[in-house]
């Protein structure tokens, strides 16, 4: 009997060390599962990151995290440089009298280029007009002469010739196409009903090829850098039937009444809306474009507003750091950007903006925008970033200023000094390939700067006779 007892208890102990075993494995998948289905969420969340759309089962498309790396000043690769021309009286004279009303300028042995952005300077003929042609060297020879602009009295418009199969004008530009590029280039002026040859004092070439151009990321350690002492101009608040369109013009004048507040001691219009319109209204291509944003027209019309006393041209800063030594140099730059982060509107057509500083504590870029309303709200900054993938959407195009007093002098500079040599008589910037306008505050003399005439009160000052009804 007690060993039958015994055997009972026992089956029962095995029964339950079972049970126990039984109820076990359950939970020991449970927690298996558990434990896989976190590091499922958690590679699935990694998933997301790195997939544009992660539902999807075919087609799928990675989308790498990207961190820009930083590069030095020294090693920004050079998709651009411009070259300048400066005409004295006498030049102009004697190209007068050899070739009627026409001034040539040929510049040959340049860096390979695809593009070319032709800008001129000259005060505004009070009859005629002043005719642009251009041509370039390509395949060992000239191509024929392409008409660019017609621009005096009462008249800015541009032209479209695209017959050549390899050379084509595009208004503010000139292109090469199928892989082709130039060596070289040749700019005539021709001046007609009355006007004045001798009104030309500047032309500017910026010879480019964008297939070369790098999003830079500058080292954001950049000191602060500030300009000070703005006019700030909204374009929506302007009695205008085509405000939106104005950016370009309104960009323009701010940086024209800065330079003019500085110059002269005075503000260019008791009233910057009124001027910002009449601006616009003397910028407005009235060619096929009609449009108020041509790089050349906005550039052209600045130096006859400034009285020639600041060259302005269009070009295309190979980087962040040019456009940082301008404005550490007290010198505002107004630049051209798409789809903009943070901005008015997405910009998807383009958009000119005047930027005035960088704060290196928020890594932001200070801007003067005239798409914000109403005139108070238009200083804005954006992450650097962003704004420089915004501005490499339109190719870095700037409209850059360089004073007068800076054109025929030398200073010291990093690498080879530049130097001035004669050409024809006539004083030219001789720069090496890698020392462009677009910095040539590296190189030139910067003393001028200083001691322009400043008002007392230099602090960003709003519009004259603010608020202006829109």
């Amino acid at each position: 009997m007690w060993i039958a007892l015994q055997r009972v208890g026992l089956l029962l102990l095995v029964m339950l060390i079972n049970a126990s075993l039984l109820d076990a494995r359950p939970m020991r998948k449970k927690k298996r599962r558990r434990q896989q289905g976190q590091s499922q969420r958690v590679s699935t969340k990694k998933r997301h990151r790195t997939l544009k759309n992660p539902a999807t089962t075919s087609g799928k498309k990675r989308h790498r995290c990207f961190f820009p790396q930083i590069v030095q000043k020294h090693a920004v690769p050079i998709f651009s440089k411009t070259i300048c021309h400066f005409f004295s009286d006498e030049e102009l004279a004697t190209a007068v009298q050899r070739d009627k009303n026409t001034v040539k300028w040929e510049q040959k042995n340049a860096d390979p280029f695809s593009e070319l952005i032709v800008s001129w300077n000259a005060l505004r003929p009070s009859r005629g007009y002043l005719a642009i042609w251009v041509s370039v060297l390509h395949q060992g020879r000239f191509s024929r002469w392409h008409h660019l602009a017609d621009w005096g009295h009462k008249v800015q418009k541009t032209y479209l010739d695209n017959n050549d199969s390899i050379v084509h004008t595009k208004h503010n530009r000139v292109e090469l196409l199928h892989g082709n590029l130039a060596r070289g280039f040749k700019i005539k002026v021709v001046a007609h009903g009355g006007a004045e040859p001798t009104n030309l004092k500047a032309l500017f070439g910026c010879i480019s090829r964008l297939n070369q151009r790098k999003e830079i990321y500058p080292d954001p350690t950049l000191k602060t850098a500030m300009t000070k002492g703005h006019t700030k101009i909204s374009q929506m608040m302007l009695d205008h039937e085509r405000k939106k369109d104005l950016c370009a013009p309104v960009s323009t004048t701010m940086m024209v009444s800065y330079f003019h507040k500085r110059h002269f001691g005075e503000h260019p219009h008791y009233s910057m809306a009124d001027y910002a319109l009449n601006f616009a209204k003397n910028v407005h291509d009235q060619g096929d474009l009609n449009v108020f944003g041509n790089w050349n027209l906005n550039t052209a019309h600045a130096f006859d507003a400034m009285r020639g006393e600041v060259y302005f041209s269009a070009q295309r800063l190979n980087s962040f750091y040019d456009l940082y030594h301008y404005i550490s140099s007290g010198v505002p730059v107004v630049v051209s950007v798409r789809k903009l982060k943070g901005g008015a509107t997405p910009y998807a057509g383009g958009h000119l903006l005047m930027v005035i500083g960088w704060n290196s504590e928020t890594k932001r870029v200070i801007c003067i925008d005239p798409a914000f309303a109403p005139h108070h709200a238009t200083r804005k900054s954006y992450p650097l970033w962003p704004f420089i993938r915004a501005w490499g959407r339109s190719n870095n195009m700037s409209y850059v200023p360089m004073l007068k007093s800076m054109v025929g002098k030398k200073s010291a500079s990093v690498g080879r000094e530049p130097t001035v040599v004669a050409m024809d008589e006539q004083p030219v910037l001789d720069l090496a390939p890698t020392d462009l306008v677009s910095t040539s505050f590296d190189q030139l003399q910067l003393a001028s700067l200083p001691v322009l005439p400043m008002l007392d009160a230099d602090i960003d000052q709003g519009l004259v006779d603010e608020p202006v009804q829109g």
